[in-house]
């Protein structure tokens, strides 16, 4: 299980976390490319305070899909990178399913965007894999513009 803050309410391990995706993000396939993670912080919407239509509406014309994972497969452990994954449940103004995936040092316990590339590249990774799209948004551009 994945870390987490004290969150209101808790997480639960069949929540899905949403993140919104540029088309740039999404492969044929579903699945999503590493680069629709940002560290050492990455916004998902709560699926039970929100619906994945409203996410996607609340981010804007330069989103065309939203992408989901369940809470409990989130890697609680990056393995030997030294990093572990933490989920905080944030509000913002408009958004009360805010909530952040970030990455924590286990040494400080701290969240902490790491200095390796390869250490990047490969949190990335295995976040994006677990990432699958749910929902495309009637405003997707035609493939010919995708580029």
């Amino acid at each position: 299980m994945a870390r987490q803050a004290d969150g209101n309410p808790p997480f639960r391990d069949d929540e899905y976390l949403f993140r919104c995706l540029m088309r740039a993000w999404v492969r044929d396939d579903g699945s999503v490319e590493p680069e629709a993670i940002k560290l050492p912080e990455c916004s998902v919407d709560r699926s039970n305070c929100t619906t994945k239509e409203a996410s996607l509406k609340r981010h804007g014309d330069r989103y065309v899909a939203v992408a989901g994972l369940l809470f409990g497969e989130l890697p609680g452990d990056y393995g030997e990178t030294g990093y572990s994954c933490w989920v905080v449940h944030c509000p913002e103004n408009g958004n009360e399913s805010h909530s952040e995936i970030r990455t924590l040092r286990n040494s400080d316990q701290t969240c902490h965007k790491p200095k390796s590339s390869v250490t990047k590249e490969m949190i990335r990774r295995r976040l994006a894999s677990a990432l699958r799209v749910l929902f495309e948004g009637e405003k997707a551009e035609p493939p010919d513009q995708w580029s």
